[in-house]
């Protein structure tokens, strides 16, 4: 392989795994499991599935975060709403991202729908914006 030559990020990503690219290094490829059908010409002789949430779960879990029932069910309703978001939530860790990014909009007098995110790029946005506010 020639550094300079330019090439697709798959084919890199393919001549890591396949051991071609960098032959003593390990590579952690993170998937949600609706796309693992893609490795599976991949030769990987190690993996690991990380379970999320199943069923109910998430919706328990937003249940439980929040004291006040009214705002859990608001913001699992909104996450559920929204594929996007809804698919996110399988994972525990953005179930906290979006504990702690939706719930403040949804515990406001006067909350403003326009301003309660409904992508990724939204979500992360005010998620960091909280961030650097209170702790910045």
């Amino acid at each position: 392989p020639v550094p300079e030559l330019r090439c697709k990020v798959s084919d890199i990503v393919y001549g890591l795994i396949q051991r071609k690219l960098l032959p003593g290094c390990s590579v952690l490829v993170t998937t949600r499991p609706t796309a693992l059908h893609l490795l599976e010409q991949a030769k990987i002789n190690v993996w690991a599935e990380i379970m999320g949430f199943v069923g109910e779960e998430q919706k328990e879990y937003f249940t439980r975060y929040f004291e006040d029932q009214t705002v859990a069910a608001a913001v699992f309703k909104h996450v559920k709403e929204n594929e996007i978001l809804y698919t996110m939530s399988y994972n525990p860790s953005y179930c906290w991202i979006l504990s702690l990014t939706l719930g403040p909009l949804f515990t406001q007098t006067h909350w403003d729908p326009q301003r309660v995110p409904k992508t990724i790029t939204e979500l992360y946005c005010n998620f960091i914006y909280n961030i650097l506010k209170n702790h910045g």
